[in-house]
C-alpha cells in the first residue's frame, strides 16, 4: 500500500491522500467548487466549504474525485481518465418488482439482458475539462507542484509547493485564471521582522490571511 497518492486534477483542482498509523488516510482537497457535493471513488461524498476546500479521514486512498459524473481529480497511477469517468457514472436504480396478474395461459417472462458497455476512449472526452495551459520557461515550476504536497500561501486560485530541499522554508507557486498561468511567485518565509534579508532584493514583505509572512517575488507571465 502506498502511503501518499497524489491526484492530478483540471482547472486548478488538487489533491493528496496520506495513510495514518490507524490505516486510514488523511484527505485533502482543494480548487473545487464552492459548497459543491462530490462523490468519491470508495462510494461515499463530501462537501467542500466556502473556498472549495475539505479535509478529512477516508478509510482508503482515493482513485478519484467526481461531480454530477464528471472526475475532477484522478490517480494516474491506477487508473486512466476514461475508465474513471465509467466507475464515476451513477448507478441506475433496479426497478420494484411488479405484481403479475393471474392469466389463463402462462405468461412468458423475457430473458434478462446483459449490459453491454462501450468500448474504452482513446481520444478525450466531449465533456472533459479544458486543460490548462502552461507558457514556455515554467517546465520546472510545473513538475515540482505535480510531485510536492501543495500549501496553502495565499488564496485559490494562487497554488504553492514548498521547494525541495528547503525545509519548506521556500515556496514558489503560480496563478490559474481562465485556464492560463498568469502569475508566478518564489515565496520566503520572513524571519526577523521587516529586516529585508541579502539577495531578496525586488521582493515585497507579505502578511497573508493564513497569518503567515514572506518576503515574495511577484512576477507576470507573458
Amino acid at each position: 500500500m502506498r502511503g501518499y497518492v497524489a491526484l492530478s486534477g483540471r482547472e486548478g483542482a488538487f489533491g493528496w491522500s496520506k495513510e495514518t498509523t490507524a490505516g486510514a488516510f488523511l484527505t485533502a482537497l482543494g480548487g473545487l467548487g464552492r459548497q459543491e457535493t462530490y462523490t468519491l471513488s470508495d462510494g461515499g461524498s463530501i462537501t467542500t466549504d466556502d473556498r472549495g476546500n475539505w479535509q478529512g479521514i477516508r478509510p482508503e486512498a482515493l482513485r478519484f474525485v467526481a461531480c454530477c459524473g464528471r472526475v475532477i481529480l484522478c490517480d494516474e497511477n491506477q487508473l486512466s481518465w476514461e475508465e474513471a469517468a465509467l466507475l464515476a457514472q451513477p448507478k441506475a436504480e433496479k426497478p420494484m418488482p411488479q405484481q403479475v396478474q393471474p392469466a389463463e395461459k402462462p405468461v412468458r417472462v423475457p430473458e434478462k439482458q446483459s449490459i453491454v458497455y462501450r468500448a474504452r476512449l482513446h481520444d478525450a472526452p466531449v465533456d472533459a475539462l479544458p486543460a490548462v495551459h502552461w507558457p514556455r520557461g515554467c517546465e520546472k515550476l510545473r513538475a515540482m507542484l505535480a510531485q510536492e504536497k501543495p500549501v496553502r500561501v495565499l488564496p485559490f486560485p494562487w497554488r504553492f509547493a514548498a521547494v525541495p530541499g528547503t525545509n519548506a522554508q521556500q515556496l514558489a507557486g503560480c496563478l490559474l485564471e481562465n485556464g492560463c498561468i498568469t502569475k508566478t511567485a518564489f515565496a520566503v518565509r520572513a524571519k526577523g521582522g521587516l529586516l529585508q534579508p541579502k539577495g531578496l532584493h525586488g521582493y515585497d514583505y507579505v502578511r497573508t490571511d493564513t497569518g503567515e509572512n514572506y518576503w515574495m517575488l511577484i512576477q507576470n507571465v507573458k
